[in-house]
């Protein structure tokens, strides 16, 4: 049986900002990384706003 890997996907436009700015990882970990260099310096948003935004694609 084949296991399937979930990508997790952030969209700044689900955090009701006018960006659409997105990106994906293979782990929630890895894209919390990447999100939040983006997401705390352009918007000023909290971890907590990030990781409620974070989707399975």
């Amino acid at each position: 049986m084949k296991t399937q890997s979930v990508t997790k996907r952030f969209k700044c436009a689900d955090t009701e900002t006018n960006c659409d700015w997105s990106a994906t990882a293979k782990t929630k970990q890895d894209l919390i990384e990447k999100v939040m260099a983006h997401a705390n310096k352009k918007h000023g948003m909290s971890l907590r706003k990030v990781k409620v935004a974070i989707k399975d694609e």
